[in-house]
């Protein structure tokens, strides 16, 4: 991913992607279509975000005309994502590259023992969090939004465990617990 980086005004990128795909391509199409297609990423970052450790996706890309228009679409029955020491799962994934705003969607999004420091860290969001919690299960259905700009909604359902806020960095040698719960459970809907 780091050939991402020559081209001017991109992103700051690294990681590595390998992609298999047997391709159709008819000149007029805005992208060839992808009749069976594998790939495999790791250690991806965006700037300073790092988003999957690993990523693997069995795809396809086609163009079709839906109420008459037409439209390019990325679909993958499962995509797994090594996310902060656990496990994503997406399913029925579509993407949509070409259209405005970039719609994505999936039937369900499935994490198991998403480490929520671990998380935060990769994201950069916080390089020393005071924040532990294990995000034991997390369950997203009816996942559905755009990319640009960023917006999301999905009904989520989360069990998670271990939530201490700390006086300190969580790694640090001798962190104390401020305050904490020792477990917890989360239904609602993210919008």
């Amino acid at each position: 991913l780091g050939l991402v980086n020559r081209i001017p005004g991109a992103p700051d990128t690294d990681g590595w992607l390998s992609v298999d795909a047997e391709l159709r391509f008819v000149p007029g199409m805005p992208m060839p279509d992808v009749t069976s297609g594998h790939l495999e990423a790791g250690g991806i970052r965006v700037d300073r975000y790092s988003f999957a450790q690993s990523v693997v996706s069995d795809f396809t890309a086609a163009s079709t005309v839906k109420n008459g228009v037409k439209v390019t679409a990325i679909e993958s029955g499962l995509t797994t994502i090594g996310l902060a020491e656990g496990v994503v799962e997406v399913r029925d994934l579509e993407v949509q590259p070409f259209a405005r705003g970039v719609p994505i969607k999936a039937s369900r999004i499935d994490a198991a023992h998403v480490n929520f420091s671990s998380l935060m860290k990769y994201l950069r969001f916080a390089e020393n969090p005071h924040v532990a919690c294990d995000l034991d299960e997390v369950h997203f259905t009816g996942f559905h939004g755009q990319i640009d700009p960023l917006t999301f909604d999905a009904g989520l359902v989360a069990h998670t465990s271990n939530f201490a806020i700390y006086d300190g960095p969580v790694d640090s040698p001798t962190p104390s617990p401020a305050t904490g719960v020792k477990e917890g459970h989360l239904a609602g809907q993210l919008a």
